[in-house]
């Protein structure tokens, strides 16, 4: 009886730990929106930024394999913050035609400031499109860089197993 309460409470301990992971862009996105105040950067280093946060949303994704139980459940838990926070940023946008001007509207700003200089970069051929077209892009890139990284690690478990 207790080694099935200590294996459930192992099992959700891992999927808290993912939770953690799927919402650390907005503590990236604060970190970064304050030092392109204060250090002024442009150009290049948010681009850099960028780039180091795809290998770390990757890496996430990669390590997820030993988190949760299926594909499913680890796309949908890793991915699942994201998807919430491009919903907000639509609908202030397309619905609002503005952001909120709270706690919420900075949040949903920041969680792909990460993402926004790739994306910017990646999506020139759309003309004029909004902030929330960039995070919509923002967030498909994340998607299938999340999912490259648990397919390479679940690949690599299929030809390894006791890696």
């Amino acid at each position: 009886m207790f080694s099935s309460i200590y294996k459930r409470s192992k099992n959700d301990m891992k999927r808290f730990v993912l939770v953690l992971f799927a919402v650390s862009p907005l503590a990236v996105g604060y970190w970064l929106s304050y030092a392109l105040q204060k250090f002024n950067w442009a150009g290049g280093v948010p681009f850099m930024i960028s780039i180091l946060f795809l290998v770390y949303w990757f890496l996430i994704g990669y390590f997820s394999v030993r988190l949760t139980k299926s594909s499913r459940e680890s796309f949908l838990i890793g991915n699942g913050f994201a998807a919430l926070v491009l919903l907000l940023n639509v609908f202030q946008g397309v619905i609002l035609h503005r952001f909120f001007l709270n706690g919420i509207g900075t949040a949903t700003q920041n969680f792909y400031l990460p993402m926004i200089p790739l994306s910017v970069k990646i999506g020139f051929f759309i003309p004029h499109h909004a902030f929330w077209g960039t995070c919509i892009l923002a967030f498909i890139l994340m998607a299938v860089i999340y999912y490259l990284g648990y397919s390479l690690k679940r690949k690599n478990l299929n030809r390894y197993p006791a890696a």
